[in-house]
């Protein structure tokens, strides 16, 4: 068991990652916004709205990274329960299909790919 005084620490440190992460989000977001409008009279729209969803789409994975390294410290070091071991394994498995649907939409292919599908020239056997 750890010392009260340890514990209290960790939760301070969990609840910090957690507002960081969520200030990652919210300032993440109003950047995102910020540089679409900035752009919004001198780019073309396809690629305005390609730069606002990577621009999204980067705040997001970050923000998740952070919020899932505050349950971390929260599952490992504080409160280790089967319901937040639970969660944790929720958030990673939510972060990681986010992350790999967010690659689909900002390039085109799945992690796994080498390159887009709609740039791979199929080969004519003969």
């Amino acid at each position: 068991m750890m010392p009260a005084e340890l514990v209290r620490l960790l939760e301070i440190t969990a609840a910090t990652i957690e507002l960081l992460g969520v200030s990652v989000l919210v300032a993440g977001f109003l950047i995102s916004v910020g540089r679409y409008l900035k752009h919004y009279r001198h780019m073309d729209r396809p690629a305005l709205v390609r730069e606002f969803k990577r621009g999204l789409g980067r705040t997001v994975l970050v923000g998740l990274e952070i919020l899932v390294a505050a349950t971390i410290v929260k599952t490992v070091t504080v409160k280790a329960t089967l319901f937040s071991i639970g969660l944790l394994a929720g958030m990673i498995a939510v972060r990681t299909i986010l992350s790999w649907t967010m690659v689909l939409e900002m390039d085109g292919h799945w992690p796994w790919q080498s390159e887009p599908r709609m740039h791979r020239r199929d080969k004519i056997r003969t």
